[in-house]
C-alpha cells in the first residue's frame, strides 16, 4: 500500500506533467516545429513513469522523471533566446499566444521539476535512515 504523502506526491506532479503534455500539444499545433515535438515526447515519457500504480513508484521513475524535467528546462531556456519568448536582452517582444504557451509550459516544467528533485530527495533521506537502521541492528 502506498503511503498518502506519496501518493499526493506522485498526484500532484502527474497532474503537473499531464498539463505540461496539454501545454506542450497545444504549441505543437500552434507553431509545428521539431523542438516542440521534442518537447511533447518528454513530457508524455515523464507521465507514462508517473501514471498511477498500486505501489510506491520505483526510485528509479522518480530519478528518470527528474532528467526529463531538467531536459525539458534547459529546452525551454535554450528556446526563449530563440524567439519563443522569454529570454531576450533589451528587445522588446510582442505578446503571442505561442508566447503565453511557452510562459505557462516553462512554469509547469518548474514546478514538475521541483515537485520531482523533492521527492528525489525525499528518497535520498529515506535510504540513508534505512543503512542508518542497518547499520545499527548489524
Amino acid at each position: 500500500m502506498i503511503h498518502p504523502r506519496w501518493a499526493a506526491l506522485q498526484l500532484a506532479t502527474l497532474l503537473t506533467t499531464v498539463a505540461c503534455v496539454a501545454v506542450h500539444a497545444a504549441m505543437l499545433l500552434s507553431g509545428p516545429s521539431v523542438l516542440a515535438a521534442a518537447m511533447v515526447l518528454l513530457a508524455t515519457t515523464c507521465a507514462l513513469c508517473l501514471r498511477p500504480r498500486r505501489a510506491a513508484l520505483p526510485d528509479a521513475a522518480w530519478g528518470a522523471a527528474m532528467a526529463m524535467a531538467a531536459a525539458m528546462l534547459l529546452l525551454h531556456v535554450w528556446s526563449g533566446g530563440a524567439g519563443m519568448g522569454g529570454h531576450a536582452h533589451g528587445l522588446a517582444q510582442e505578446a503571442t499566444p505561442l508566447n503565453a504557451l511557452h510562459s505557462a509550459a516553462l512554469g509547469l516544467n518548474a514546478l514538475e521539476l521541483a515537485l520531482v528533485m523533492g521527492a528525489v530527495l525525499a528518497i535520498g533521506v529515506r535510504n540513508r535512515r534505512r543503512a542508518g537502521e542497518l547499520s545499527a541492528q548489524g
